[in-house]
């Protein structure tokens, strides 16, 4: 398994983080047998959420990419956001928004 994660520099509320792309993520990929969400979270800076992150279980990244980037785009994630996979090698994916 590969270890992924999503970042997504927008003050997204977590709930709102979930309806908007954790659950989506869950079900499509899911769905493909390719991976899972496996967590998630929110930094905060001066007391307000500054970015938020989404990390993916993947096991076949060649088929979860093209999953994971049209749920980004259903969800409007916002230019700048990050696809980056974290272990077994540290590889940055492109997301074009």
């Amino acid at each position: 398994m590969r270890s992924v994660w999503i970042t997504i520099p927008e003050a997204i509320q977590p709930l709102d983080r979930g309806d908007r792309f954790d659950l989506p993520l869950v079900d499509e990929l899911e769905a493909a047998n390719v991976g899972d969400v496996v967590g998630g979270g929110s930094l905060v800076r001066d007391g307000t959420i500054a970015e938020c992150n989404i990390e993916l279980e993947i096991a076949d990244i060649e088929t979860a990419l093209p999953i994971i980037r049209r749920v980004l785009r259903a969800g409007n994630a916002p230019s700048g956001t990050t696809i980056q996979q974290r272990s077994p090698e540290l590889i940055d994916y492109s997301y074009d928004g």
